[in-house]
């Protein structure tokens, strides 16, 4: 399995958070990252996804304002795929 898309739904302000994988996974998690590249949260989400888009609800992230970057991994059994691009997401409110 292979994580091909990641993006926010909207952007800014996301509610959700959609990755796309490029094969069968049984957990998906996206990292939230600073600026600085400092880990400040996760979100996981659900067990046998994909192939295919896969939503995660971002509702309770409780960012700060500000730029934030997020990344995404998928694993299946104990193998994870390498992680997606950093992508850049606005919490404006």
């Amino acid at each position: 399995m292979e994580v091909t898309g990641l993006v926010s739904v909207p952007n800014p302000n996301p509610a959700f958070i959609q990755v796309q994988v490029a094969g069968p996974a049984d957990l998906i998690r996206v990292t939230f990252y600073s600026p600085a590249m400092v880990k400040v949260r996760v979100l996981e989400g659900p067990g046998n996804a994909g192939p295919g888009w896969t939503t995660l609800d971002a509702r309770g992230l409780d960012l700060p304002n500000g730029a934030w970057f997020m990344s995404a991994v998928a694993t299946r059994e104990n193998l994870r795929s390498a992680p997606f691009k950093s992508v850049r997401i606005f919490i404006v409110r």
